[in-house]
């Protein structure tokens, strides 16, 4: 499906981050004139936008996921024109908001093809393919390294790319969409812990897990018309469990410095600048995001947490919301994204009755829907114990103690999915809790 940047010419690359956004460098620009455009566009929508011209051939963009979304290219200086045997290959960083580059320094092997490919492995390494051989780039020099020098060439000239297999699928990003009501216990709150992705391999101690949690209202949109009855101004507060607050954000401006380009090159930044966002580095453990209106503002609010630093021994998982649920809009709505390459069992709890010790007006009777990203209902389940799964689902020690309560539990393929938690009965309202729990 062609997307808006279209009619380009000559050798280039493109990378598209964890958080949709995408980078396509060319030599050539559509009425042929060698300016080297670089464009970022919005891989659901197709949108693109020219960010300028980086004055040199880009043969192979890399985003690296594990810092704050650096985008690193690989150039040949004038290789439009020259002899590719007299180019020396320069190794780049790219603003990501006007395409200029910064030169780190040369790779210091000879470039044959006028074209190569450029990833970063999970572990944070910088790889590269030129002409028949992979090498691994020092980021802070730009020098390369031959991966084995023993090892066969690729058997063809050049190779245009190269990139990692996603190993496990993990639960990546959670959002969850809510009814905010003044300043009591009626607010949405969001948890997760950040764990081991393999507990026979643990990280190295001291590894932590960065994460970018946003609180939105006056952006919220349906089928790109502006939602009614936002939050006008919420907020944001992050704790540890033992409620001590970590940090919290009101205008996401008010961020500093090194904190708002990491925002804003994962592609986060908040349309309104009411809206809020914290970054944290995690270490193990299990933490709460708390998103209230600023002096106690009511409407509908989205909160939502994304792990940007994908595959470095820690994962988020058991992913939680709790918030006011009410008939029309002010459903309980979370979304789910799994990542990876191999299914993902998941178990999903809509709960009510048994928070009655925690809240002063639990739901009596929650309905949990799944929908895949095409927005296909996939399943639904108003008492766990009439589930297909319920033998299973106790086995798990997950059973609610209320048979009123709803669980889903699945095997998931990779992708996105939306649940949406509604009451159900005479009484649809009151406080509910939705669980998404990693079963592997």
């Amino acid at each position: 499906t062609p997307l808006s940047v279209t009619g380009l010419a000559g050798e280039g690359d493109l990378v598209i981050s964890t958080t949709g956004v995408g980078f396509l460098a060319s030599a050539f620009d559509p009425s042929g004139a060698p300016t080297h455009p670089l464009y970022q566009f919005d891989v659901t929508t197709g949108v693109a936008v020219e960010l300028g011209t980086t004055g040199v051939v880009l043969d192979g963009l890399a985003l690296d996921n594990n810092t704050v979304q650096t985008l690193y290219a690989l150039g040949q200086g004038d290789a439009v024109n020259a002899d590719p045997a007299t180019i020396d290959t320069q190794l780049y960083t790219v603003d990501q908001t006007s395409g200029a580059l910064t030169a780190i320094g040369p790779i210091g092997v000879p470039q044959n093809s006028p074209i190569a490919g450029l990833t970063f492995a999970p572990d944070g390494t910088l790889y590269a393919a030129i002409d028949d051989k992979l090498y691994t780039l020092n980021t802070a020099t730009g020098a390369a390294t031959i991966v084995d020098a023993s090892t066969p060439d690729f058997s063809f000239s050049s190779v245009s790319g190269i990139a990692f297999a996603k190993g496990a699928s993990v639960l990546a990003n959670l959002s969850s969409r809510a009814q905010v009501l003044g300043g009591g216990e009626d607010v949405l709150i969001s948890g997760f812990i950040i764990t081991a992705q393999d507990p026979a391999t643990p990280p190295a101690a001291g590894t932590t897990k960065e994460i970018v949690m946003r609180g939105l209202g006056p952006s919220l949109k349906v089928a790109g018309q502006d939602l009614p009855g936002t939050l006008g101004d919420p907020t944001l507060s992050l704790r540890n469990a033992n409620g001590v607050e970590l940090a919290s954000n009101d205008d996401w401006k008010q961020n500093s410095a090194a904190d708002q380009a990491v925002i804003v090159n994962a592609g986060l930044a908040p349309a309104n600048t009411e809206e809020s966002v914290i970054v944290a580095n995690l270490s193990e453990g299990v933490y709460t995001a708390i998103l209230r209106g600023a002096k106690d503002g009511d409407g509908l609010a989205l909160e939502e947490i994304y792990d940007i630093n994908e595959g470095n021994g820690l994962k988020t998982a058991n992913l939680s919301a709790r918030a006011m649920v009410s008939p029309g809009d002010a459903a309980l709505i979370s979304g789910m994204i799994i990542e990876g390459s191999t299914d993902k069992r998941t178990l999903i709890r809509g709960l009510g009755p048994s928070l009655a010790d925690k809240v002063s007006d639990p739901l009596p009777n929650p309905l949990l829907m799944a929908f895949n990203a095409n927005g296909t209902l996939i399943e639904t389940n108003d008492s766990w114990m009439n589930s297909s799964e319920a033998a299973d689902i106790t086995a798990s020690g997950l059973a609610p103690s209320s048979p009123k309560e709803a669980v889903i539990d699945r095997i998931f393929a990779p992708g996105g999915y939306t649940i949406v938690l509604t009451g159900n009965g005479p009484d649809p309202s009151g406080t509910a809790l939705i669980e998404v729990y990693d079963r592997e």
